[in-house]
């Protein structure tokens, strides 16, 4: 875990910095680790796993904080089962939505799956200014090869000052 950690805080401080970091390439059980080890509420809900281009994992979410079913009681109710979900970051935001997801070995029915694709788990996360604020410092995530890469955005000149006479 220290030398993860270490990974993950020399990416960080590049791209704070905008050295142009090399990429982080994390697998799942490294994220699964980071998340345990993290602040992120998350962790409590979602163990991952990374095979090929694609996110899987187990999750257990409560459905009063993470979805909205239009006319389904959700209060005290927990969505657990195996998921599929697309990761992406799109002008700084993350996305986390599922894809598909069984429960007790079957697919959830369509109807429901549809609002549930609708829904962005990462939602609280980039309301957290922390947590908005690192999100930010990437340019792109990638899921390929059993390993989610993390790019830093790369370093931009500020624009040129302004020439007054």
């Amino acid at each position: 875990m220290k030398k993860l950690q270490e990974r993950v805080d020399a990416f960080s401080r590049a791209a704070e910095a905008h050295t142009n970091a090399p990429p982080l390439v994390l697998t799942g059980p490294e994220i699964n680790a980071l998340l345990a080890n993290s602040t992120n509420e998350l962790k409590n809900y979602v163990s991952v796993s990374v095979e090929g281009s694609e996110v899987k994992g187990q999750i257990s979410l409560p459905l009063e904080k993470y979805f909205k079913i239009w006319m389904i009681h959700t209060q005290g109710r927990y969505l657990n089962g195996a998921a599929t979900m697309t990761v992406a970051l799109t002008n700084s935001t993350l996305l986390v939505k599922l894809d598909s997801l069984d429960v007790n070995g079957k697919p959830l029915p369509e109807k429901i799956m549809t609002g549930l694709r609708g829904q962005n788990m990462a939602a609280n996360s980039n309301n957290d200014p922390r947590e908005s604020e690192f999100i930010s410092r990437f340019e792109s995530i990638v899921v390929t090869n059993g390993t989610i890469i993390l790019k830093a955005r790369e370093n931009v000149p500020p624009p040129p000052a302004a020439v007054t006479n």
